[in-house]
């Protein structure tokens, strides 16, 4: 194996660990630099592609191999079999997707244009961004942003440019970074590193500029706030027993919290909230009675039939039980990829081994599209798990956001329990209160139950595997970011700006 060959193995372990923390365990410092080693050996010593593939199969396969072993005990002590199994089949397709423009940048480079092949690997990443994150397979939590959502500038970034601007960023500081070294570094300096190095540090002024003048607080709206407040009930029941339609225990759990509360307090709250598919259609009787009876709102989680003729296929829905009025409804669109739906299954059949066991022979359907519910005054946006991920179906809303005065998600991260996956949940919606300026609810079922404040602070209600009933005050809401107004062609202008911001500096290198 060339000297070269394991430079850039060993790059890659560096820049995969330092990206790995920083997604994982919000080490937002490690995200702005976590490419640099493998950028750079790529760019100074690079490496034939018949030759990466030639040594990386075997070695790969037992790193991933060793690296599944001395995982697994702690994986599978934290997270349920169909959590790793979902888990496992996300990341394998993720992976295949993001391979396609690392080769083709390789190929580029093989011609001797190595900083215009990291330039296409770059653009390929975004383009894939773009493609996940609008497309129909919806894998949002592929972008980069939240493993810098902390940053002192993410508040001003992501409200401006969405979370697409969190990875042009990157990009960007990536490429001006590797300029200034070359200029800094090389005994005799030419004229395209001069320009390559002035065009870096252009880059990276900006970054800095972007970082000093963002604030991670903004002023409210002059929308007043309803001074009721509401009741997340947080029940804790087993993934599996909650899955379970025929298991009475779900609902007794959570019949069993609320009156409890409601029987102890002077101040019985306005809403409360149940976490997702807390109903399977025999508990939804009974339920406005229920209601009626309380004289308080209830949100809750619901498994549905579509209502397609057949009776074949359900939907994921949210609730809103109102006293004495009509029942509002919303069914999920954004469905979880081989947890609930199979992207590209119709047209492709085998691709359907991806698909998690089912507990019934109906497949999920995916609703129209986001709505707003109200109660008292109080309006609100419902959004089901996995849909906090996706800035552009709050985007969606356009008018309809400004009216609201929270975004409430249904979730049920108990099929990860303590792993990471549940705290990733929680750094995306952070991203969704900052771009909206809304507080934002994440009610699940064995929680952590969390309320995002509209600068993107998370505060915990009630820790994971606690039963409880967590009240929740409402911060002032913020104004609407400049991206809710203007995606998706925001997220195309913030790909173009990453491509340019990249390849001017890069192309000048090689």
């Amino acid at each position: 194996m060339s000297r070269s060959l394991v430079y850039t193995y060993a790059a890659a372990l560096v820049s995969a660990s330092a990206w790995g923390f920083a997604l994982g365990y919000g080490i937002w410092s490690l995200g702005w630099i976590a490419f640099l080693p493998l950028w750079g050996v790529w760019i100074y010593r690079p490496v034939p592609l018949h030759a990466v593939l030639k040594h990386t199969t075997g070695p790969s396969l037992l790193v991933y191999a060793g690296a599944f072993l001395l995982a697994y005990p702690w994986v599978g002590a934290h997270a349920t079999d169909a959590g790793i199994q979902a888990g496992i089949s996300a990341l394998v397709i993720l992976a295949l997707l993001y391979s396609l423009p690392l080769m083709a940048g390789a190929q580029v480079a093989l011609r001797g244009r190595r900083g215009t092949g990291v330039a296409v690997w770059v653009g390929g990443w975004m383009l894939v961004d773009l493609l996940l994150q609008y497309g129909s397979w919806a894998f949002p939590w592929a972008l980069g942003a939240h493993a810098i959502v902390d940053s002192p500038g993410t508040y001003t970034l992501i409200r401006f440019g969405g979370p697409v601007a969190g990875t042009a960023a990157i990009g960007g500081l990536h490429a001006g970074l590797l300029a200034v070294l070359q200029m800094t570094t090389l005994e005799s300096v030419g004229k395209q590193s001069v320009r390559a190095g002035v065009a870096g540090l252009v880059v990276v002024l900006l970054g800095l500029l972007v970082v000093s003048y963002g604030t991670s607080s903004s002023s409210s709206t002059s929308a007043p706030v309803p001074p009721a407040h509401a009741w997340a009930v947080q029940p804790d029941v087993a993934p599996t027993t909650w899955a379970n339609a025929d298991d009475p225990m779900r609902k007794a759990r959570l019949l069993a919290l609320t009156q409890t509360a409601l029987d102890t307090t002077s101040a019985p709250p306005s809403l409360i909230v149940w976490p997702e598919t807390a109903l399977h259609p025999a508990d939804t009787t009974g339920m406005q009675a229920a209601v009626d009876r309380w004289g308080v709102a209830v949100l809750t989680g619901a498994v549905l039939p579509a209502g397609d003729p057949q009776q074949t296929s359900q939907t994921n829905s949210a609730l809103l039980y109102r006293p004495h009025r009509t029942m509002q409804r919303y069914d999920k669109h954004h469905l979880v990829p081989f947890a609930e739906a199979v992207p590209g299954a119709r047209g492709w059949q085998a691709l359907r081994r991806f698909a998690l066991a089912a507990s019934n022979e109906r497949a999920y359907v995916p609703g129209p599209g986001p709505v707003t519910f109200s109660h008292s005054d109080f309006s609100f946006v419902p959004l089901i798990c996995f849909e906090s991920l996706a800035a552009p179906l709050l985007a969606r809303l356009d008018t309809d956001l400004p009216p609201t005065h929270a975004l409430i998600t249904l979730g049920q991260t108990g099929w990860w329990r303590r792993a990471l996956p549940a705290q990733q949940h929680v750094q995306y919606s952070r991203l969704r209160a900052m771009e909206t300026g809304r507080p934002l609810l994440v009610a699940s079922v064995s929680g952590p139950t969390t309320l995002v404040a509209p600068s993107g602070a998370a505060t915990v209600l009630a820790p994971f595997g606690e039963a409880t009933v967590a009240s929740v005050r409402w911060p002032a809401p913020h104004p609407p970011g400049w991206y809710m107004r203007t995606a998706p062609y925001t997220d195309i202008a913030w790909t173009a700006i990453a491509l340019l911001l990249v390849s001017v500096p890069l192309r000048w290198l090689s």
